[in-house]
């Protein structure tokens, strides 16, 4: 498309989709993921996984049936991008900012993340070798995803969003083109190709990051706080370590989470409880000591707030 030589990949391509019921499904997706998911609205959670995986390039479409927070490290050995489909409807934040459709979140290798979904969330995800970005980009590439947490690819980046699902629909379709090499190659090609046309007028814009929002920042702040404290912590304890007065950090979490920071931390302390009681053994995990454990003052009250969730 845009006379880039792009790399030749003899390896064969996979399609995979699968479909979930199981909050760390999402774990076990090809790219090295080292995440935690927690569900923050009611009802049963579902996700749905669509996947084309070459050996230096992997694209996902995800969509979500409950809203989630997932945590953790970005993947070993690859660079990540991160778009949102039919963003009007449904938000997905990264790291403490929204990305859309054209602002894509994007992270080097091995860094602390989150992100949250809404329920009906649907986002596409791009993993390229730092090799090939760099061979496809340019030698700056690589240096803007470490100094971003989001890049504005204007309006190529709903066109490489549009290019993605289609490639991935076409084969849910017709499986069977993927074991085909030269239509493989093709594929991988045009995604590299609109992804160098994304980074091209980037190389001599000034900006080419968004300015943070402070909200937005107090709530990354906030999370963190309570990842690093494993829940034994307070609304206000949150709000001092994101710099913030209580009642901003609520307006905050209630603006960009729908939720407020109380609440966040009881679902925080009802999902760990979920986690440890299912991979604790049989007659050995206590469920009172498990509240207390997660600073649970009314034991009474947890299993009715644990079957509800």
């Amino acid at each position: 498309m845009s006379g880039m030589s792009v790399p030749e990949n003899a390896s064969p391509a996979v399609f995979v989709r699968t479909s979930s019921h199981d909050l760390d499904h999402y774990r076990a997706q090809p790219g090295n993921w080292n995440v935690q998911a927690d569900q923050l609205s009611r009802g049963t959670f579902y996700s749905q996984i669509r996947s084309l995986q070459f050996q230096d390039l992997i694209v996902y479409d995800n969509r979500w049936g409950a809203a989630t927070l997932i945590r953790g490290e970005s993947p070993a050995g690859w660079v990540m991008f991160g778009g949102v489909i039919l963003s009007r409807r449904s938000q997905v934040s990264w790291c403490g900012q929204v990305a859309s459709d054209q602002v894509y979140a994007c992270t080097p290798e091995r860094q602390a993340i989150e992100f949250s979904l809404e329920s009906g969330a649907h986002d596409i995800v791009i993993l390229v070798k730092p090799d090939l970005l760099t061979q496809v980009a340019g030698d700056t590439a690589l240096e803007r995803v470490l100094r971003a947490g989001l890049i504005d690819f204007r309006h190529r980046g709903p066109q490489l969003l549009q290019i993605v699902m289609g490639h991935l629909l076409r084969l849910e379709q017709s499986p069977e083109l993927v074991s085909h090499e030269v239509i493989a190659a093709d594929i991988r090609a045009e995604i590299l190709a609109f992804l160098e046309l994304c980074f091209k007028p980037l190389s001599t814009a000034e900006e080419w990051t968004l300015p943070k929002n402070r909200r937005q920042d107090a709530i990354h702040l906030a999370l963190l706080q309570v990842w690093q404290s494993a829940g034994q912590t307070s609304a206000l304890d949150m709000a001092r370590s994101a710099g913030v007065s209580q009642r901003t950090l609520e307006f905050a979490f209630k603006d960009f989470m729908g939720i407020t920071p109380g609440k966040y931390l009881k679902l925080f302390r009802l999902n760990e409880s979920h986690r440890i009681l299912a991979h604790g053994d049989i007659g050995s995990t206590r469920v009172t000591e498990v509240a207390l454990s997660l600073c649970f003052t009314h034991t009474g009250r947890v299993s009715g707030a644990y079957k509800q969730l």
